[in-house]
């Protein structure tokens, strides 16, 4: 499976009082693979309106292969914790190569400045007057 296969991305409220405002839609990319038992996701996508009890907004629905459903909080905690393993990843691998280029073990300073170097993250310390 190649790698742009293994995910979806969907545009939800980014939070459940969104009183209908567009600019609460934001997208998140999560497995293309139900949570539940594994099987296809949003086999069959469409737009409809979120109701926070208030107001509607347009944005995106989805039924999967095995007729679980997807709470969109659900969706934002699973989207949350990819980027939280994500940033591991990358962390760890930055220590890997750092300790074999330098010959000990980085500092975070030394970690943290390689993946701004390599635009992994934006900088962190930028506009800050200590």
């Amino acid at each position: 499976m190649k790698p742009e296969d293994e995910t979806i991305t969907v545009t939800i409220p980014d939070r459940a009082d969104h009183g209908g405002f567009p600019e609460h839609l934001k997208k998140y990319t999560i497995s293309s693979k139900c949570p539940k038992c594994g099987a296809k996701r949003a086999i069959k996508r469409w737009k409809d309106y979120s109701y926070d009890g208030s107001r509607m907004l347009f944005c995106d629905r989805w039924d999967n292969a095995c007729n679980h459903f997807d709470l969109y909080a659900d969706v934002r905690i699973e989207a949350e914790r990819d980027d939280f393993d994500k940033l591991t990843r990358m962390v760890d691998e930055a220590r890997f190569n750092l300790s074999a280029k330098l010959g000990r073990e980085p500092s975070l300073q030394e970690i943290t400045d390689h993946l701004e170097a390599e635009g992994l993250i934006p900088p962190i310390n930028e506009g800050v007057i200590v």
